[in-house]
């Protein structure tokens, strides 16, 4: 038995038109995007022979070698602020862009994560590459590791956050309103 079905415009479903939705990777979890631009800065510091420049620093202050390179490091200082600079405005622009404006303090632990890595790599070159046993010494070492750890990621902090606040106010200065 067929049935006929009146076709009236209540019956008739219009399909509707879905909108694309546009998702930020960064835009609400803080510890995904705290870890991804910590591996982004460690990977640059990484690239940028700060590992070896780490190594012989560690030396220097902890063994008996003479550091000879000041020139070098000098270099490396000054890419390591401006490739944290860059990752600081870099990551500031992403979160704009997701329309979150909660920048101020992950601007400065974007790059201010850095000085877990010293810290890590400290950990590392105390029980790896020195002989150094007994409770002093090993207290004095981390001691002085954790704040030196603790002076980068407060200098990489406050270098990050001035860069990411002179790209608010740079790009907010050029928005004309009509």
């Amino acid at each position: 038995m067929l049935t006929h079905i009146r076709l009236h415009p209540i019956n008739i479903i219009k399909p509707t038109k879905k909108k694309k939705t546009v998702t930020y990777p960064f835009r609400n979890s803080v510890q995904i995007n705290l870890k991804c631009v910590c591996v982004r800065t460690c990977t640059a510091i990484f690239v940028r022979a700060g590992l070896i420049e780490l190594y012989y620093i560690f030396a220097t202050a902890w063994g008996r070698e003479h550091y000879t390179l000041y020139g070098i490091l000098l270099c490396v200082f000054a890419i390591l602020l401006s490739v944290g600079a860059c990752i600081s405005v870099a990551l500031t622009y992403f979160l704009l862009s997701g329309e979150d404006y909660r920048w101020w303090w992950r601007s400065v632990l974007s790059t201010g994560s850095t000085g877990i890595f010293i810290f890590v790599y400290s950990l590392f070159y105390y029980h790896n590459r020195s002989n150094m046993s007994g409770l002093v010494q090993s207290v004095e070492f981390f001691g002085y590791s954790l704040l030196t750890a603790f002076v980068f990621s407060l200098m990489l902090g406050t270098v990050s956050f001035w860069a990411s606040l002179a790209f608010i106010r740079y790009i907010y200065r050029s928005l004309k309103m009509d």
